[in-house]
């Protein structure tokens, strides 16, 4: 009754779930090394589990960060250590809100939405911006640049 299971729950293409027991000593004696080469000559399925303990490795080390962090004093630690280095949206101001809002899977839609509304403005904005039909018409344009643009020669 080993609360490690076997090798043999690698039938469930998780090979990180279960770990046998010697898979285990064969990883924590070589984890100072982190160097994960297969030997010379092992068999096609000592190859295939060498190329598992990256994954497994991992995996332990997950499993051994959890075990640090229980507790009332981990929680206290974690908690510091993510005030000190994250930001809540309410913290974030300008561009970084901007941002962190664009990127927000949610937002998807309007941030394409906005995308195409605003290309479509700009366009019509620079489109008819110098159509001099519409200068002529306008009433701005006649009483403040119309007599500067006869001289230069440039409609603005």
């Amino acid at each position: 009754a080993n609360p490690i299971r076997g090798v043999a729950d690698h039938r469930n293409n998780n090979p990180t779930k279960y770990l046998s027991y010697r898979t285990v000593l064969v990883i924590t004696s070589i984890m100072s090394e982190k160097v994960f080469n297969v030997p010379e000559g092992a068999s096609p399925h000592l190859k295939s589990l060498w190329a598992e303990l990256p994954k497994q490795y991992a995996y332990l080390e997950k499993l051994k960060y959890n075990q640090a962090n229980r507790g009332p004093e981990g929680y206290e630690r974690r908690m510091a250590h993510r005030a000190a280095t994250h930001k809540t949206w309410r913290q974030m101001k300008g561009m970084e809100r901007v941002m962190y809002e664009v990127q927000h899977k949610g937002n998807y839609p309007f941030v394409i939405g906005f995308g195409v509304v605003s290309v479509v403005l700009l366009n019509m904005y620079f489109g008819a911006r110098n159509d001099p039909e519409v200068l002529a018409a306008s009433k701005y344009y006649q009483r403040f640049h119309a007599k500067q643009a006869a001289i230069d020669g440039k409609p603005w």
